[in-house]
């Protein structure tokens, strides 16, 4: 087995190339940026995604617009610290 020398400096600095007759997969065949398939959209990762992301808009959305409200400084006045 051959071993890796102490400077990784010093490795041979050459460009990664595939075997000879290596077929890529279809997505990955193209130029970038490629297209994200509509089944890859719809997958419960960017559902959730897009879900933390609207309750996070929305969330800010009323800490300003309550934030505004003249009941909420009365409200500051009354449970400060101490």
């Amino acid at each position: 087995m051959p071993t890796l020398p102490d400077n990784p400096s010093s490795l041979p600095n050459e460009a990664f190339a595939p075997p000879p007759g290596y077929r890529f997969e279809t997505e990955l065949q193209g130029t970038p940026p490629r297209h994200v398939p509509e089944e890859f959209r719809n997958c419960p990762y960017f559902v959730r995604q897009g879900n933390a992301i609207v309750g996070l808009l929305l969330a800010g959305f009323l800490c300003i617009a309550f934030g505004r409200l003249p009941i909420v400084s009365e409200w500051g006045y009354c449970f400060t610290a101490r």
